[in-house]
């Protein structure tokens, strides 16, 4: 009987051994295997899994992610804040938001002024430096001025200046920057 039991006991820990074994090899499997291309490419695969889980979250939902095609919209930098948080956002200072906006507001020359684009063109193509700027600007000047800052171009610029000073350098910025 003795001998019977030692047998038992050794086909229990080849037994036990041989699960684990298997175990740690299928883990092993999963964890070197090269993972299939998405088609978005590395670098893209990449950028999303930097942002993958921080969304912001109210009653557990995950929050639906910013238009980020509507940059001059007052709510996008609010909402791009939320979408990257508990990231930091690299915000402009209030009072740069402020003296963009009067540049901006001060390069409508009126009716009978010279309309000052290379102003416009400052502001757009070499001093903000993404969306969530541009946001920041269209909300200084919405408050300041009771005007939407895009409509208020869009009232002095002719249709190819809109492209060349505004809409072109805006979709070349990035959508917002961490810090």
């Amino acid at each position: 009987m003795n001998n019977k039991g030692k047998i038992l006991g050794n086909a229990w820990y080849w037994g036990l051994g041989s699960i684990a074994l298997l175990g740690l090899g299928t883990g092993a499997y999963f964890l070197l295997r090269e993972k299939e291309d998405d088609g978005l490419g590395q670098g893209n695969v990449e950028e999303l899994d930097r942002f993958k889980g921080l969304q912001g979250h109210i009653g557990g939902g995950a929050l639906p992610e910013p238009q980020w095609d509507r940059p001059f919209r007052p709510e996008y930098h609010k909402e791009v804040r939320t979408w990257v948080a508990p990231e930091k956002l690299i915000v402009l200072k209030p009072e740069y938001a402020k003296k963009y906006a009067k540049a901006l507001k001060d390069a409508d020359g009126g009716w009978f002024g010279d309309d000052d684009e290379s102003a416009v063109s400052r502001v757009f193509a070499e001093r903000l430096k993404d969306k969530v700027q541009v946001s920041q600007v269209a909300t200084y000047f919405q408050n300041s001025y009771d005007e939407g800052l895009y409509d208020f171009l869009q009232g002095f610029l002719n249709e190819g200046e809109m492209a060349r000073y505004v809409d072109n350098p805006v979709s070349q910025l990035k959508k917002f920057r961490t810090a």
